[in-house]
């Protein structure tokens, strides 16, 4: 598969709230101009007549699964390139080159580009190493990821019950490992994020615990597997200082 071709089967959504717009704004311009389709996904209603093309408005109160859910509906393409608004210092061109080369060589459902500042911060000696910089990761950190469609097809999304988010990620890797396919991250690049985020824990964690009964037991346990797995490879240095509770109840 060539670039071009990669390119063009790539659509790519931004979720974006009131702190984060003119950053929005940033990432949509560099993604456009490597010719890809790409959609802000809006809760600033501020920015609700700002002019600008493949603006979606959902209203201040729609949260990551509500823009979740209104990017998936969109969505009509093979590549799906999800990423929130807070993140920085993109190379985006190097990004979609290197995942047309991934998704080209190998069976992968999702890639993504090394994340900092995340709890899912790994040891890449603990990894299953492909190539120099390419390991398979029990989570590729969502902040910004490449699904293949046919894993986001199967992605269980109520927008209507839940917000945050929590949980989803895993769920991605699981139907991926269901599929046979690949979840690769890639340490050539690091996207940066911010140290702050705008919910608490325990509202999130009692949102993952519900989600993952509504899933069903045969893939709640193949995603507290990947959690299990997921710990087990984090640095013993992870920078997080606050460690996070992913043991459902």
């Amino acid at each position: 598969m060539t670039l071009e071709k990669f390119k063009a089967k790539s659509q790519a959504f931004i979720f974006n709230w009131y702190r984060t717009s003119e950053n929005a704004k940033k990432l949509q311009k560099q993604f456009s101009d490597l010719g890809i389709e790409t959609y802000v996904i809006n809760s600033h209603e501020e920015e609700n007549n700002n002019g600008l093309p493949n603006w979606i408005n959902i209203g201040e109160s729609g949260y990551m699964v509500q823009q979740y859910a209104k990017a998936k509906e969109i969505f009509s393409k093979t590549y799906f390139i999800e990423m929130f608004a807070d993140i920085y210092d993109v190379q985006a061109e190097l990004i979609i080159e290197r995942a047309s080369y991934v998704f080209s060589k190998y069976d992968c459902g999702v890639y993504a580009p090394n994340v900092d500042y995340i709890y899912w911060d790994f040891d890449t000696n603990k990894l299953p190493k492909l190539e120099e910089n390419l390991y398979e990761v029990k989570n590729p950190e969502s902040l910004f990821s490449i699904i293949h469609k046919d894993i986001l097809t199967d992605v269980a999304l109520n927008p209507v019950k839940y917000k945050i988010g929590w949980g989803i990620d895993f769920l991605v890797c699981a139907l991926a490992s269901l599929q046979k396919k690949r979840v690769i991250r890639d340490y050539i690049t690091t996207v940066r994020h911010p140290r702050d985020r705008g919910y608490q824990n325990p509202e999130a964690a009692k949102e993952y615990n519900e989600y993952l009964n509504d899933l069903g037991k045969e893939l709640k346990t193949l995603v507290l597997q990947k959690v299990k797995g997921a710990q087990s490879d984090l640095r013993r240095n992870n920078n997080i200082v606050v460690k996070l509770d992913f043991s459902a109840r």
